[in-house]
């Protein structure tokens, strides 16, 4: 990401994302008018897109007169390596199909991938692509995590732990995408597993946070 002083102008302006000037121009609501082949695609590794895509996609199945025409891509690859852009690598599910069904749409040539079911997930734990037609898929489960702090260590517990002590990072100066581990603005929490277990779908997170200085 970067800064882009017209757009962040725009957005002090019109801080309340209710105000006319975002509902007259969000999309979402229109979604099920689409009337063309669509591909929700994202990433799950560092794809912030994830989510949006996955509510997209269950938006315009639910309410569109076409739903065949949506399908759902989710893939091991990060919030670049989707697209065709070059230098970038896409990932298999996605090169393969790419091209393929440009012609299969435009030049009305046969292919198999237009068959495909409406949803496809690729998982590096798996060596075919799980499938289905709705969402979530029938062998997706959902699984709760908590983070806790405890001296020093920064866990992940299946259950609810009373005693964990709270977790401090450093927010200013702001830096974008640091992975470092003695970075003062990450906090990383482990888990551990006696097995692999594939993330394949969005995540979401019920934070409390204190913060030391006045709001305004």
């Amino acid at each position: 990401g970067r800064d882009i002083e017209e757009w962040n102008r725009i957005v002090e302006a019109y801080p309340d994302r209710d105000h006319a000037l975002w509902q007259e121009r969000q999309i979402f609501d229109r979604l099920p008018e689409i009337a063309v082949p669509t591909w929700h695609i994202s990433g799950l590794r560092g794809d912030g897109d994830v989510s949006d895509a996955v509510r997209n996609f269950e938006k315009a199945r639910a309410e569109s007169a076409h739903p065949e025409l949506h399908h759902l891509v989710l893939g091991y690859w990060d919030h670049g390596n989707n697209t065709p852009t070059f230098g970038m690598e896409m990932g298999a599910l996605i090169a393969e199909r790419y091209q393929a069904l440009l012609d299969h749409y435009l030049k009305d040539e046969s292919s198999d991938f237009a068959n495909d079911p409406a949803i496809l997930i690729e998982s590096i734990h798996q060596e075919q692509a799980l499938s289905g037609e709705s969402w979530p898929l029938a062998e997706m489960v959902e699984r709760s995590f908590y983070l806790v702090e405890r001296d020093g260590e920064h866990l992940l517990a299946d259950e609810l732990v009373s005693d964990s002590d709270s977790s401090s990072y450093t927010s200013e100066p702001l830096t974008f995408n640091s992975f470092a581990e003695d970075d003062p603005q990450l906090l990383m929490f482990e888990l551990e597993l006696d097995e692999d277990l594939p993330l394949l779908g969005p995540s979401s997170w019920d934070l409390w946070l204190r913060i030391d200085r006045p709001q305004t």
